[in-house]
């Protein structure tokens, strides 16, 4: 996914995400707003000397790797 404002589709859902990349790359945000019924992805993740490290917000990391995987561009 690149960085910026993109639109996608998951499950039949329309979302507007917004990806950025930080601090060299040990950084990504994403944010994904449902346009219709207003679901919400959002997570921080880490890349650590200790290895990688997903942190979803409020919401289990299930959904969050299955937006990830799962979503398409529209």
């Amino acid at each position: 996914m690149p960085d910026g404002a993109t639109a996608r589709q998951w499950r039949g859902q329309k979302y507007q995400v917004t990806k950025q990349t930080l601090q060299d790359g040990k950084l990504i945000k994403l944010l994904a707003d449902g346009l219709a019924e207003g679901d919400i992805i959002s997570f921080n993740f880490y890349r650590l000397e200790s290895g990688d490290s997903l942190k979803p917000c409020e919401m289990p990391a299930e959904k969050v790797i299955d937006f990830v995987i799962n979503s398409i561009s529209v």
